[in-house]
């Protein structure tokens, strides 16, 4: 096509390929700037991947802890060793040759046990549900650390001072088992029960330690053999009656120094065999001499009541114990036995899953004699 032909068909109001390729290239490149405008504007729209991200960021719709049922097992975890020092205490205090050096190690680490109590205790005193407790346990460590803080400023050879702090320190703790047993009920949302020292009825089996120097009517461990269940479906222990002697308990002999035999004798209660154990010689320690059954199962959270019908030939006390495979405490009662035939019992609420747990029966005391022992139970109690 000629030139003159070219510009006769652009006077005619044609365009060129040329011309229609840079109208398209403006028209799309001017509605790239209008929508850039107006998504600068409205913010720029996440993908996927920053929608991800910012759902990952956001805590998600879990039910918030508790702090007071965290301080709660915390001070669980402090009162177990105090009650582990407490049974060395009384085993020293039961040595005529007692050092002072040896309450003085015990001391320290009940000290460096107290360190965080105060403040746990405090923030239990703070909340309406543990006020009353958290108070009592302000008191109780508050008095715990004085008498530990005065012991080790004591003088290398105060024997004598240091034998008295020792058994404040032993009656002081004596009311931690109850105390212990009362969060217990807290932390696993059971019903209130009477705050620890309260009086109750002396048929219901209580959780209380060691009678302390002035003590309350509940303070006895005894009851009247004839409220010894006969069949509980939640039974724990084989045999708990000794029927088969030591066939599946043990006797616990604690050093070389202690000396003792078992044998099965006549019943307490009811039929069948009680097992009399004879004691000979002994260091006098809480633990020294003792009938143990292991292999016990205890499940989280659930409520036990352990109980032992005892008779001794001299007056004494016994200490019922149920631990774990490390030693570590679930239950802790003493009770004070003599030839007239008793109950002692303790009622606590288990706060792990254990597999391996043992029942203890331990004889306190360096007296020689016998002690009779009928109708044990670790018995599971029904739910409420």
């Amino acid at each position: 096509m000629t030139r003159a032909a070219r510009r006769g068909v652009r006077r005619s109001g044609g365009f060129s390929p040329e011309q229609i390729a840079i109208g398209l290239a403006i028209a799309i490149y001017g509605s790239a700037l209008i929508l850039g405008g107006a998504l600068r504007a409205g913010g720029p729209s996440p993908g996927p991947s920053v929608q991800a991200a910012a759902s990952e960021a956001l805590p998600s719709p879990r039910e918030s802890a508790n702090p007071i049922r965290a301080q709660i097992a915390a001070i669980l975890e402090i009162d177990a060793r105090l009650l582990e020092a407490r049974t060395e205490l009384r085993g020293l205090l039961a040595r005529k040759d007692m050092r002072g050096s040896d309450v003085a190690f015990v001391m320290r680490r009940i000290s460096q046990s107290l360190a965080l109590g105060p403040d746990r205790a405090s923030q239990l005193s703070a909340d309406p549900t543990t006020k009353s407790v958290g108070a009592q346990l302000e008191i109780l460590y508050g008095n715990a650390s004085t008498t530990t803080g005065q012991a080790l400023d004591l003088a290398i050879g105060s024997d004598d001072a240091y034998r008295q702090a020792a058994q404040d320190i032993v009656d002081l703790f004596a009311d931690l088992p109850s105390i212990d047993a009362h969060l217990q009920e807290i932390l696993t949302g059971a019903s209130p029960t009477p705050e620890a020292g309260a009086s109750s009825s002396p048929s219901t089996p209580t959780s209380s330690g060691r009678p302390t120097r002035s003590p309350s009517p509940t303070a006895s461990s005894t009851v009247a053999p004839s409220v010894v269940p006969v069949t509980d479906p939640g039974e724990r222990l084989v045999d708990p009656g000794f029927e088969n002697g030591l066939a599946s308990w043990a006797l616990v002999l604690a050093s070389g120094a202690d000396r003792a035999t078992a044998a099965s004798d006549s019943p307490l209660v009811g039929t069948g065999h009680s097992l009399r154990v004879d004691v000979t010689a002994s260091d006098g320690g809480p633990a020294a001499i003792g009938v143990a059954q292991t292999g016990v199962h205890l499940q989280a959270f659930a409520k036990y009541l352990a109980t032992i019908t005892v008779r001794s030939s001299v007056a004494r006390q016994i200490e019922i114990r149920v631990v774990g495979p490390n030693e570590e405490p679930y239950a802790v009662k003493v009770g004070d036995v003599s030839p007239t035939t008793s109950i002692v019992a303790i009622e606590f609420t288990a706060v792990a899953d254990e597999p391996a747990a043992t029942f203890r029966i331990d004889i306190d005391g360096p007296a020689p004699g016998s002690v009779w022992l009928d109708a044990a139970s670790l018995a599971l109690q029904a739910t409420p």
